[in-house]
């Protein structure tokens, strides 16, 4: 097992502890700018081997996902490599939204990192 995968256990247990369904994780800042400093995107890059600037981190109590646009997708392939976390095609044809998946799949109560600060997690940023 890889560190990622390490880490999204550990948010995964958490998460099972204290009954959330989905933990999401945005690459963006409080003011949605095109280009994000750093600190807006390190938790992500703590938890996901994907090192693109654009991508957005769900996780379930059971499963991790990545989405990110065409502009990525190679790189992220790659990236993804030999980790657990899946990369879904935002943007393509048929694919759904982060929002139509969380709705689909009745993933409430969610949090988002940059609502909720989860200093009880081990190691997080």
């Amino acid at each position: 097992m890889n560190i990622f995968d390490e880490r999204i256990q550990a948010l995964q247990a958490k998460m099972k502890q204290d009954d959330v369904k989905a933990y999401i994780i945005p690459a963006t800042d409080p003011h949605m700018s095109e280009e994000s400093a750093k600190r807006f995107t390190a938790e992500r890059f703590y938890f996901c081997a994907f090192k693109g600037n654009d991508g957005t981190l769900l996780v379930t109590q059971d499963s991790c996902y990545i989405y990110t646009d065409g502009r990525y997708w190679t790189a992220a392939e790659e990236d993804l490599k030999g980790t657990n976390c899946q990369l879904v095609y935002a943007g393509k044809a048929g694919v759904p939204t982060l929002a139509e998946f969380v709705r689909s799949n009745n993933l409430y109560p969610l949090e988002s990192s940059k609502l909720t600060k989860r200093k009880d997690l081990p190691h997080s940023c």
